[in-house]
């Protein structure tokens, strides 16, 4: 499934990041770029990792800073982000 990446708080012409996800080793350090968001979306059908960062898309992982990794894991995130995504889209369809 894919999910729309929003910056709370930023505005419609502020430039945000491009965003990836990226696998983790057990100590929480970087191991590999697994998706990068297209469109403003993600998608993480594909995705197997039960551990994953959010992080800025860059070519060369070394130059990520561990400190601004955002760290999830997948069982916790989907059903709530499925459950929001769900709510969404019924209320979009209510509003068109």
């Amino acid at each position: 499934m894919s999910y729309k990446v929003v910056f709370v708080g930023a505005q419609a012409n502020e430039q945000t990041p491009n965003v990836a996800v990226y696998s983790l080793d057990p100590l929480g350090r970087v191991k590999e770029k697994i998706a990068v968001a297209s469109e403003g979306k993600l998608d993480l059908s594909r995705v197997e990792a039960a551990v994953i960062a959010l992080a800025p898309d860059v070519a060369n992982m070394v130059d990520l800073d561990p400190e601004n990794l955002v760290t999830l894991r997948l069982a916790d995130q989907l059903p709530v982000w499925n459950l929001t995504y769900a709510r969404n889209s019924a209320l979009r369809g209510i509003v068109c």
